[in-house]
């Protein structure tokens, strides 16, 4: 549990997680190969959104 001071007092549950392990795939996406630089760089900006590093893989 994160500490989140008197909020979440008596051990509260504050949200929700996703346990995940290493090499996971944590989000994929289908389209067409003109649109791959697009998807590329939409989860390039979402890796960011996530705690640790992340890589983003295009076949």
């Amino acid at each position: 549990r994160l500490q989140t001071g008197m909020r979440g007092a008596f051990g509260k549950p504050q949200g929700t997680v996703a346990r995940v392990h290493i090499g996971q795939v944590i989000m994929s996406i289908r389209t067409k190969a003109q649109n791959k630089e697009h998807v590329v760089e939409a989860l390039r900006r979402a890796k960011f959104k996530f705690p640790g590093r992340q890589k983003v893989g295009a076949p």
